[in-house]
């Protein structure tokens, strides 16, 4: 919402419009240097404000991007195991598989 500051309380009342209360009402209470609040110039909502990022949360965001770039599925390695299993070469190491089993159980 734009308000116009320049028109507000210009004692023109012939227009029959309802008096809108000037900012200072709308405002905590001065630091009682008794000065008054000036007005910002119309800018639009925001402008002028600046986050800066930590380093950390920087290097998070390149990391981030990185992980983005890189496929989720390792599509060289599904062929090379689509491969294998077709030819007959691939076997499966059942004691592994079992241990492995075993040692997920115990970590929940």
């Amino acid at each position: 919402m734009v308000i116009d500051f320049n028109r507000l309380n210009t004692g023109n009342s012939s227009n029959n419009t309802v008096n809108k209360p000037s900012v200072a009402q709308n405002q905590p209470p001065s630091s009682g240097t008794g000065a008054a609040p000036e007005a910002a110039p119309n800018k639009p909502a925001g402008s002028g404000e600046s986050v800066q990022l930590s380093q950390q949360a920087q290097a998070l965001k390149q990391a981030e991007s990185r992980l983005n770039d890189l496929p989720s599925v390792d599509k060289e390695r599904v062929e090379r195991l689509k491969a294998a299993i077709a030819d007959g070469s691939y076997s499966v190491d059942a004691k592994r598989v079992a241990q492995k089993l075993a040692a997920f159980e115990t970590q929940r």
